[in-house]
């Protein structure tokens, strides 16, 4: 991708502070969970959001699930991510599931593997913290 396409910083932030208002996204009631699995999809948005905190009237709390398929790597991400928000002084959860007997590759194992471990992970955050889902 040519550098003269990408949206500068400031238009990505005006984006997601417009998305916020337009959706009447709650900001009061708790901290906004933001789940950050150690790529660079996650990591950006993390950061974004950093820098947005106090336009947004946020406070943030990482959230990382690590579901074990990769070995070391999975523990490696996990360990970035807490340290990742440590470094920010932001509150983690980080939370590890052996899901292996799920690995084989289908999207049945995958929904499975949803319904098992992710969606439950997910499901107690709010109640952990006081937020709507």
């Amino acid at each position: 991708m040519a550098k003269q396409n990408m949206p500068r910083s400031t238009d990505l932030r005006n984006r997601v502070v417009d998305f916020f208002q337009r959706y009447r996204i709650e900001t009061s009631s708790g901290p906004l969970l933001v789940a950050v699995s150690g790529g660079p999809d996650s990591v950006c948005l993390f950061h974004l959001l950093k820098g947005l905190q106090d336009v947004l009237g946020i406070k943030l709390h990482v959230v990382h699930l690590d579901h074990r398929l990769r070995g070391e790597e999975s523990a490696k991400d996990a360990l970035f991510v807490r340290e990742l928000a440590r470094h920010h002084n932001i509150p983690a959860t980080i939370a590890a599931y052996d899901v292996q007997n799920y690995r084989v590759g289908t999207i049945y194992h995958s929904k499975k593997r949803l319904e098992k471990y992710v969606i439950p992970f997910l499901k107690r955050l709010p109640e952990m913290y006081r937020r709507p889902l």
